[in-house]
Order: structure tokens, then C-alpha cells, then sequence
């Protein structure tokens, strides 16, 4: 039975006995009592109830901070893994002189294979490496 339905009840009850006049101010203060607590309980009732939900949408808000940083996480460990592998390489440039327009140029060894042939970027003469004039 909720806290409503007792309170009609003994007000129903206390209507119904014939008291006197001074059990009469005694049973209106008691269910002027009873009404007062009521109205606090349900007030508790409601802070409570917004209360539950401000944690409900902190706990979404800290699943949702905990999801990304698990990816900003494994984001980072990436870039690790990926730059991990390039301190060890060192790139190394080469200048070259076009022997048709003198336009001096670098170019990385490392990325061209012996003898290969390399491409002047000012003239686009095709050039042999190994006839360069470093």
C-alpha cells in the first residue's frame, strides 16, 4: 500500500469515529504531519530519480571516453610500430648534373636499382647512373 493510500485511509478512519472536539485538532494535526512527510518523500523520490539519471549519462559519457581512448590508444601504438622501423633507415641523397641541360638535381640511390635508368627533372632526358657526373 502506498504512502498516498494510508494517508486516505486514516483520514477516512479518523472522519468516521466520533471523537470529541479535541481529538478532532489531534487527528487533523496527525494527517497534517502524515501529508507533510509525504510531500518530503516524494521530494527525496525526485532528487533521487535525477540524481540515477545525471549517473546514468556520466556512465555513458565515461564509456563513450574509455572507447576512445582505447582507439586513441592503438592509434598511437601504430604510429610507433610504423616510425619504429624508419630511425634505423637513414635517407641518403645523391646530387646528379643532366650532362644536356647542367641542371643539378638530387635523387636517392636507395630507391633506383644498379644501372637504372634516372630522368632529368628539368629536361627529361633519360640518364644512366653510372654515366653521371656527380
Amino acid at each position: 500500500m502506498s504512502l498516498d493510500d494510508s494517508i486516505q485511509k486514516l483520514r477516512e478512519a479518523l472522519s468516521d469515529a466520533h471523537l470529541p472536539e479535541s481529538s478532532m485538532v489531534a487527528q487533523k494535526a496527525l494527517v497534517d504531519l502524515f501529508e507533510g512527510m509525504l510531500q518530503e518523500i516524494r521530494a527525496l523520490r525526485d532528487k533521487i530519480e535525477a540524481q540515477n539519471k545525471k549517473l546514468e549519462e556520466l556512465a555513458s559519457f565515461c564509456a563513450r571516453m574509455d572507447s576512445e581512448l582505447d582507439e586513441l590508444e592503438e592509434a598511437v601504438e601504430d604510429l610507433y610500430e610504423y616510425y619504429e622501423g624508419e630511425e634505423d633507415e637513414q635517407d641518403f641523397y645523391e646530387s646528379a648534373i643532366c650532362p644536356e641541360c647542367d641542371y643539378t638535381f638530387m635523387f636517392n640511390p636507395s630507391l633506383f636499382e644498379e644501372g637504372e635508368i634516372l630522368i632529368c627533372p628539368n629536361c627529361g632526358r633519360f640518364i644512366d647512373q653510372g654515366k653521371l657526373n656527380k
